[in-house]
């Protein structure tokens, strides 16, 4: 019996990490709920197809390596705040005794530049109603904004001034009238359509705006990123090493046409091992059970 103990204990997987945004979940929120649940997705259909930015935008919102700080190294994106573009009621980062969606934006953890020495914590706006506009949703006061924010907020680099360009048109585009109420389940799909949004709109770029591209380069890789911590077994092995695989080629510089058979690959592999990723609550909260 003792053998056969040591042996199950041997051959049992053992949990994965947790994924990075459980770090900015409210303790008092379910964290199941916040890693699976979101606010639904503004239809972006008829803003796209009069500029192609406005996904490129949302690829370059959801990423983290455009921020700088503190922020950077947890992984924080715009979209980790503004999930969808919306609020986020379940975020909590630094900030001890914010009331969850409330963030204090002039604290020193994550800027120095902002910071007034003062706890003042304020609701996460949702970016597509009209009451959570703080700025004229002209282009250029747009662009100015999120340049502030990124740089003196949040300690980033000075942004590309196409890449915060794209950011804003993807930013005006939201608009409450094209939101439908209520929660969707996130999922795979959106995060691999971020990818190839992101590495095919990047090649636009290519001669004259290369840090945009690479910004987008990097935008393509982070998605796949969270693609990675959610098929975090061992029998998903390939898969993730498909994913390292597909990111690596993008860091290299292959082409998005010469990648769109990886893509293919990757949207059946996904899709098989969906119901056995940390997209599905259930799973997700046997594994969080386990830490």
């Amino acid at each position: 019996m003792v053998i056969g103990l040591s042996l199950l204990a041997v051959c049992r997987e053992p949990p994965p990490a947790p994924m990075k945004a459980s770090r900015w979940v409210a303790p008092e929120r379910d964290v199941v709920i916040a890693l699976t649940q979101q606010p639904a997705a503004c239809d972006l259909a008829s803003a796209q197809s009069a500029d192609p930015r406005v996904l490129e935008g949302e690829a370059l919102f959801n990423s983290p390596l455009l921020l700088g700080g503190q922020a950077a190294k947890a992984g924080l994106s715009c979209g980790a705040c503004h999930r969808n573009g919306r609020g986020n009621p379940d975020f909590a980062f630094g900030n001890a005794g914010a009331p969850p969606g409330h963030t204090d934006v002039t604290d020193a953890l994550f800027g120095h530049q902002r910071d007034d020495g003062v706890f003042n914590p304020v609701a996460i706006p949702d970016l597509a109603d009209p009451a959570g506009r703080k700025v004229a949703r002209t282009q250029e006061a747009l662009m100015a904004f999120i340049d502030a924010q990124l740089v003196e907020e949040f300690d980033a680099a000075p942004p590309a001034r196409e890449t915060v360009r794209a950011i804003a048109i993807y930013v005006a585009a939201l608009s409450a009238a094209d939101c439908a109420d209520g929660i969707e389940a996130m999922g795979w799909q959106q995060e691999l359509t971020r990818a190839q949004t992101a590495l095919r709109q990047s090649e636009v770029y290519a001669e004259n705006a290369p840090e945009t591209e690479r910004a987008l380069r990097l935008a393509a890789r982070a998605a796949l990123g969270r693609l990675h911590e959610r098929y975090p077994f061992r029998r998903q092995a390939d898969l993730r090493d498909a994913l390292t695989g597909v990111s690596l080629k993008i860091a290299d510089g292959v082409p998005s046409a010469d990648l769109e058979a990886d893509f293919v690959i990757l949207a059946e592999q996904l899709e098989r091992e969906a119901p056995r990723s940390l997209y599905e609550p259930a799973r997700l909260r046997r594994v969080l059970a386990e830490y």
